[in-house]
């Protein structure tokens, strides 16, 4: 299946060099879970329901393991270094298995050996955009490994830049209500988050999403939720229960994700 989807892509994108692409994304991993090595600090406001998350990210050139942001960055910076001649866009958006909410936010490239933003730098506008996802270009999603014909590839594009615009970067994420931050994929493919709980008094839970599904949230000493891992899971699940650890300081105050790194 692999085989007849990469002799589709290298048919229809004969300019653009799919083995190297392949090559680059190879190790990369969708992981956030570094996060319980040196634990984040919690800071929340239960009235506003936002929770600062700091420090969350690394702060690596070519980082192969991280969060979609983080390996869309990483990516984007190898394809360019690779194939100065190809056009490389990053954007915003949803995927059809995960993040297919609106509210939801995915984060992947484009691939193109033209402009396919017509001499613009950056567009929201939903009649560019449909006009984008039919172009003979390339969908590349570094967090599953992904490369898709972008007019048959079900992403959805809410906004796409090319390399004339500037990315800020933080080493906090803002929790913003009824939200949470993905963590991994495990090896049964179900998507885990960490999710803010406002109740009696501020905890964690966690978010497990199988591909096409809900969100359904457990607390981590639920018996249920810690017997549905994998053998080979059991690390990531210890790991996981390290949120009872985090440190978590209350505020009044509305929170905001402090932007000071550009790269």
């Amino acid at each position: 299946m692999k085989s007849f989807i990469k002799q589709f892509l290298t048919k229809k994108l004969k300019d653009i060099d799919i083995e190297s692409i392949e090559q680059i994304l190879r190790p990369y991993k969708y992981n956030q879970l570094n996060i319980f090595d040196t634990l984040p600090t919690a800071t929340y406001n239960s009235e506003a329901r936002q929770v600062l998350l700091n420090p969350f990210y690394r702060f690596e050139q070519f980082p192969t393991e991280g969060t979609c942001s983080e390996l869309m960055q990483s990516a984007y910076r190898s394809i360019r270094d690779k194939h100065p001649n190809y056009y490389i866009y990053r954007c915003s958006g949803n995927d059809p298995e995960y993040f297919f909410e609106n509210e939801t936010n995915h984060c992947f490239l484009v691939v193109s050996t033209e402009d396919i933003l017509d001499g613009k730098d950056d567009t929201q506008d939903e009649k560019d955009i449909e006009k984008i996802i039919s172009q003979n270009a390339l969908l590349v999603d570094p967090s599953f490994k992904l490369l898709k014909y972008l007019p048959k590839s079900e992403y959805k594009i809410k906004r796409i830049s090319n390399d004339n615009c500037t990315f800020y970067h933080s080493t906090a994420t803002l929790i913003e209500r009824n939200q949470g931050v993905p963590l991994a994929i495990d090896s049964k493919k179900r998507l885990l988050a960490l999710m803010p709980y406002f109740g009696e008094e501020f905890s964690f839970q966690i978010g497990l999403q199988p591909a096409l599904g809900m969100c359904w949230l457990y607390e981590i000493t639920n018996p249920f939720f810690q017997k549905s891992f994998a053998e080979k899971d059991k690390p990531l699940l210890e790991k996981l229960k390290k949120i009872e650890n985090i440190p978590k300081i209350k505020t009044s105050e509305l929170l905001v994700r402090e932007e000071t790194i550009e790269r």
